[in-house]
């Protein structure tokens, strides 16, 4: 009955001044407690009255009185100077009562070191709340009773256990230990404040980018990906028509030179395809407008080709952001632990939300495992690793990071929140009469920063990201799986093709073979009996040919069927009576090069190898300190055997070759038995170094593209600049950014107005903020906006890395508004003073926090990346454009010029 917030005056009207009673003696059962407002009047004498409070700290405390007022007839109530209203603040001395104090400990060892700083990891929030606590204590001058249990409290059976146990039971004031706000609790304790922020949470490393896209698409977006296949197509379709021009004038004039692209469909496409991987080529246009568009070709290639590559590289070292729920990581291929609490042990399994149930069910607890529950250590080890995520409280796990993880590996930890509560609160008992005194008293300590003191002490915040260019992270199989599955499709393709090659070419075998049997007694019968220097035969087919043989054989050019054998061979020449012997052009070349086309005879090449795994990796750039010269020598047999037409047969020895036992062994002795033709390792090593050299070099090119396409300008530092600059320009949509705009006088603030703002015929660039931070997210935009307004909307729609690259340029001089009063208003002074102490108490401060934001801090630069777009390729499409002009313009001169030449032969 006598509580708070009723108040009671109670008159002592029946007071006998022989006998020394008070009223108190009269109502000694009734518990009027601390935080109960009970007046007594007592007559003094007549027509003057005094008025005091009567209250007890406890039910077993004695009776405290505290004078209130006095009354009379004359002067009325006399009211005390400096008395405080607050009932609270007025009995604020508990006078050494016993107040009981329950703290959760799960750890017996913690009670040795509560405040020593020792195994600070476990029961953090105990050990950080229990110096507060005893400061509250000596703060309301109350003696203190510990009471220890292992659990916050949960409800069994309508029972509650643990801390909230002790509350419910009014066994202990208040509970030391800060605990989850929760619907059930509500109706058992009465929370005070949330002395420490911290939060349990999934925290995991992003994963690297590949795991969920495809990066070998990723590198270009989709128009750049567009023109790129365009430009190869049109490229394709110019080398069509410059290799059948060039075949034309060939045959024309008869000069027909090995190693020159056919204008084969197929042939071109080939080639064409090799130029993009950056494969060489043995066939080539000999043209100079043929050259013209080769180097076009491969100049425009190499850049595509360059930047693939780079952009390939940043996105190998780059993490993924489309974890951002827990939906998302439900379904992602990352591991899961959960820090070993009671309170993560008791809310996970009570989880009833579909998604955090099935976390529970599928990573947390599996049918059949044991329940990843494991302590703060072990879990930040493994998140170390990657590709786990470890539910932990935030401010103890992050001094495991800090302790364990590099500093590049701090840039890309992720969290998302799993239980469903705020930060933890200190509760006390129900309708305790200490409520409001610990109220005030735990505001006090929060505005001496005592509390503050305890936390960063124990509790660590997320640590910042300042090392992320210097991690490096290795390639692994899930970065090139699509080249592997590439790769694997591409080899039963191969093995298809090559069944149905074999099938081909034995039937092609068997035929031929039919055909040598016929050819063979044909020659049985044409050359039977002695040989002869000339001889005279009746069919031209009976002739065998060697290609290395000279044989001439003269035909009359009058039989029948002469002209049919001579389609057959090369002319030699003419010889009549009267003109003598006349030569033809081809006749004047040497017999090496005419007779080069060996078609297909099979010559073998002896090469030197140290290891057997040479063999397979002659072609391959891997291992280039193993068997480097036969190597090299290989690259350059190779095209001579495409040169001479002739098929490759490969013997490998293990040295150059010595005398032993009279015969030379190796390759030396290879051939001098006629083995080998050829010895692959006597290539030019100058070659082998030369390669390395522009190898390096080429390294080098590609992996400063790498940092110079990821990278932001930073040429834009004036208005001057941004008025030269390429930015489109936007205002928020105000009446002073209207008027300052249009009232700008200075010349280039005025320029940026008239160019940019508002271009004359079109309508003035003024838009809402919202509309504007979208715009500017998109790039390249520049708006002009009140900061703390639009960085709200900043930290709303721009992912973490955006956030880095904002740049700010003032145009608005002086442009922090001021508070205002009329002139010469007499409450001028008064306005200053009150507005001082609302800053000096942070009231300001804390209508700005809530209102405004500041620019966001950059704590994940370089984790993302951005695809490659047609401006970061402009230059080298500029130089193809210009390139395929000029290629146009030599083609119309040599055509010019074919004509003029024509004519003048005719």
């Amino acid at each position: 009955m006598f509580r708070s917030p009723f108040r009671w005056i109670l008159i002592d009207r029946f007071r006998n001044e022989s006998e020394n009673l008070n009223i108190q003696d009269s109502i000694t059962q009734i518990d009027i407690l601390i935080d109960t407002e009970v007046y007594v009047v007592r007559k003094i004498e007549n027509y003057y009255y005094i008025i005091y409070r009567i209250y007890k700290i406890g039910p077993e405390s004695e009776w405290i009185t505290e004078l209130y007022n006095y009354w009379n007839s004359s002067t009325g109530l006399q009211r005390r100077v400096n008395q405080a209203e607050v009932t609270a603040l007025r009995r604020m001395n508990l006078e050494g009562y016993e107040l009981k104090i329950c703290y959760v400990l799960t750890d017996n060892d913690s009670f040795n070191h509560l405040t020593d700083e020792v195994n600070d990891h476990i029961d953090t929030i105990t050990k950080v709340n229990f110096p507060t606590t005893n400061q509250l204590m000596d703060f309301l001058n109350a003696s203190r009773k510990y009471v220890f249990t292992d659990t916050w409290g949960y409800s069994q059976n309508n029972t509650w256990n643990g801390m909230t146990g002790f509350l419910e039971r009014e066994e202990v004031d208040i509970g030391g230990s800060p605990m989850f706000l929760t619907s059930e609790r509500l109706s058992i304790v009465e929370y005070i404040s949330s002395p420490t922020p911290t939060r349990s949470k999934f925290v995991f490393q992003q994963p690297k980018l590949s795991y969920e896209n495809n990066l070998f698409l990723l590198s270009f977006n989709y128009s750049l990906w567009y023109g790129s296949i365009a430009l190869i197509c049109t490229l394709y379709l110019v080398i069509c028509l410059v290799t059948v021009w060039e075949w034309k004038q060939k045959k024309t004039t008869k000069k027909i030179e090995s190693g020159v692209l056919r204008p084969n469909v197929i042939d071109v496409a080939l080639f064409t395809f090799g130029a993009a991987c950056q494969q060489g080529s043995t066939v080539e246009l000999k043209g100079a407008l043929g050259r013209m568009v080769l180097l076009l070709l491969f100049v425009a290639l190499t850049f595509l080709y360059t930047s693939y590559s780079a952009n390939i590289v940043a996105l190998l070292q780059s993490s993924s952001s489309q974890i951002r729920t827990l939906e998302d990581l439900l379904h992602s291929r990352i591991k899961f632990g959960v820090h070993d609490t009671v309170f993560n042990r008791h809310y996970f399994k009570t989880e009833t939300e579909p998604v955090r149930r099935a976390i529970y069910k599928t990573k947390v607890a599996p049918p059949g495992t044991e329940p990843r529950f494991i302590s703060m250590e072990k879990g930040v080890k493994e998140m170390k690793k990657g590709l786990f995520a470890f539910h932990m409280e935030t401010g103890v796990g992050y001094k495991f990071v800090g302790k364990y993880f590099e500093e590049g590996e701090k840039c890309g930890l992720k969290e998302i929140q799993f239980l469903r509560v705020i930060d933890p609160w200190l509760a006390v008992r129900k309708n305790t009469q200490f409520m409001e005194m610990f109220k005030i008293g735990t505001k006090r300590l929060q505005e001496h920063g005592l509390q503050q003191r305890e936390n960063h002490l124990l509790y660590e915040k997320r640590p910042k990201c300042v090392g992320r260019q210097a991690n490096f992270v290795s390639v692994s199989m899930v970065d090139c799986y699509p080249a592997l599955l590439l790769l694997t499709y591409g080899a039963l393709l191969a093995a298809v093709v090559t069944i149905i090659e074999i099938i081909h070419h034995n039937r092609n075998r068997i035929i031929s073979t039919i055909n040598d049997k016929k050819m063979g007694l044909i020659n049985e019968i044409n050359y039977e009996g002695p040989q002869k220097p000339i001889q005279f035969v009746d069919s031209f087919t009976s002739i065998r040919i060697n290609a290395v043989q000279n044989i001439i054989i003269l035909t009359d050019l009058n039989c029948p069927n002469s002209s049919r054998f001579m389609e057959q061979v090369k002319s030699f020449g003419t010889w009549s009576a009267r003109q003598g012997l006349n030569k033809t052009n081809d006749m004047s070349v040497e017999i090496t090069i005419r007779r080069k086309d060996l078609g297909g005879l099979p010559i073998a090449a002896s090469l030197v190898i140290t290891s057997n795994e040479t063999k397979k990796q002659l072609l391959n750039l891997r291992d280039l300190h193993i068997d480097f010269i036969t190597k090299a020598s290989f690259r350059q047999l190779d095209p001579l055997y495409y040169f001479l037409n002739a098929s490759r047969v490969l013997i490998f020895t293990d040295n150059w070759g010595y005398i032993v036992n009279g015969s030379y062994n190796g390759m030396i002795g290879d051939i001098v038995r006629e083995v080998a033709e050829l010895t692959g390792t006597l290539g030019r090593v100058v070659m082998f170094l030369m390669f390395l050299a522009f190898l390096f070099l080429y390294t080098s090119y590609s992996a400063n593209i790498v940092a110079l396409l990821q990278s932001s300008s930073n040429q834009i530092n004036t208005l001057a600049d941004l008025l030269n600059s390429k930015l489109e320009l936007g205002a928020e949509e105000t009446p002073y950014n209207r008027h300052h705009f249009l009232a700008a006088t200075d010349p280039i603030k005025k320029a940026i107005y008239e160019k940019k703002i508002a271009p004359r015929g079109y309508k003035p660039n003024f838009m809402s903020l919202e509309e504007g931070v979208r715009r500017l997210q998109k790039k390249p935009f520049a708006f002009n906006m009140f900061l703390g307004g639009g960085y709200k909307l900043v930290e709303k729609y721009f992912l973490e890395h955006e956030k880095c690259d904002l740049q700010e340029i003032e145009y608005i001089e002086e442009n922090k508004p001021w508070l205002a009063c009329r002139k010469n208003s007499p409450l001028k002074e008064m306005y200053k003073i009150g507005l001082f102490r609302n800053q000096e108490h942070g009231l300001n401060s804390r209508a700005n926090l809530l209102i405004y934001a500041k620019k966001p801090a950059c704590i994940v630069h370089g984790g993302t990346f951005d695809s490659v777009n047609m401006t970061d390729f402009y230059p080298a499409l500029l130089m193809l454009a210009y390139g395929m002009i000029l290629a146009v313009i030599l083609l119309l001169l040599e055509m010019f010029h074919w004509r003029k030449y024509r004519v003048t032969n005719t």
